[in-house]
């Protein structure tokens, strides 16, 4: 069994969230050696990625103000430091994760954005928001590489997590 994999029905919420992230972790990497194996890698894959980071960044130090914050939300970093900050969110997103129960995922959490407008959302939609901002923007960097004339790898959800019958 796949160790995205956990128990089935029933199950808290809490457990498809760290399976989530953790499938967003793999994707990422996946998509990291891609660009590292590419002999010169798409410009506007690099941006992508970087800004895709550092949004998760973001908001983890909104959901826990404790956590650094970039800052800026569309860096200029190399694909070293994308890689080096991408693996470090992802290790504390999981490990904060790790540490919550389904109570927590349904209590607010108040933030301002980066308008500096005022806003509170339940801690289940930010994490939700999270990985969908990470899949849509990996999607555009397969979309960069495959222009570049560079095969992407597979990144999808059910790729990481399904099993041959």
């Amino acid at each position: 069994m796949s160790p995205v994999h956990g128990p089935g029905a029933g199950e808290p919420l809490v457990n498809h969230f760290r399976r989530l992230f953790d499938c967003d972790r793999r994707a990422t990497a996946l998509l990291v050696d891609a660009l590292r194996g590419a002999e010169r890698a798409p410009e506007r894959a690099l941006e992508r990625l970087a800004h895709t980071v550092a949004a998760s960044e973001v908001w983890l130090s909104r959901v826990d103000r404790t956590a650094p914050r970039p800052d800026e939300l569309f860096p200029k970093w190399g694909l070293n430091e994308s890689a080096e900050r991408a693996e470090a969110v992802g290790r504390a997103w999981s490990e904060r994760i790790g540490s919550w129960t389904d109570t927590r995922l349904h209590q607010p959490v108040r933030y301002t954005s980066t308008e500096g407008a005022a806003y509170e959302s339940r801690l289940h939609e930010i994490l939700t928001h999270v990985v969908n901002h990470a899949t849509y923007h990996r999607g555009q960097i397969a979309v960069d590489l495959r222009a570049a004339g560079f095969a992407p790898p597979t990144t999808d959800f059910i790729a990481i997590t399904r099993q041959k019958a």
